[in-house]
């Protein structure tokens, strides 16, 4: 099965969505969802399992940004952490989307802010204090 398959309707190639699409809806439903749990002050959400998913919620819990990732066979849950009541993370903005990827190299990331990256070598967690090793394809960036 190729990346991109096409449907030929009149004379037309029509491109349908490709599987790293796919995935990339998943993620940016996982933030939408991890971003309004937050905000409505939840401690438990529910997502759909997806490895994309669950290796950014893995990097996210060593970070600090959430408690506990309990896998319950197509779904997982997180229980998310608050400092004093106040949500370890205030805002999700995704940069890669479904429709189009940012890659950077390592000298155009930003001198602040946290930024989650794709790379050859998996999920990396980028903040102002560590440089990263190579660049990637950008997900997003955490407030």
């Amino acid at each position: 099965v190729s990346v991109y398959e096409s449907l030929s309707v009149t004379g037309y190639c029509q491109v349908l969505q490709n599987p790293a699409g796919k995935e990339m809806i998943q993620l940016a439903n996982f933030f939408s969802k991890l971003q309004n749990a937050f905000r409505s002050k939840n401690l438990i959400v529910k997502f759909p399992s997806s490895k994309l998913t669950i290796n950014t919620a893995h990097v996210l819990q060593k970070r600090g940004f959430i408690k506990r990732i309990i896998r319950n066979g197509p779904t997982f849950y997180v229980v998310l952490r608050y400092y004093n009541s106040v949500p370890a993370i205030r805002k999700i903005q995704q940069i890669s989307t479904p429709s189009r990827a940012f890659f950077w190299s390592r000298s155009e990331f930003p001198k602040f802010g946290c930024f989650l990256i794709t790379t050859s070598k998996g999920i990396e967690f980028i903040d102002s204090e560590s440089k990263p090793a190579q660049g990637g394809k950008v997900l997003c960036r955490i407030y």
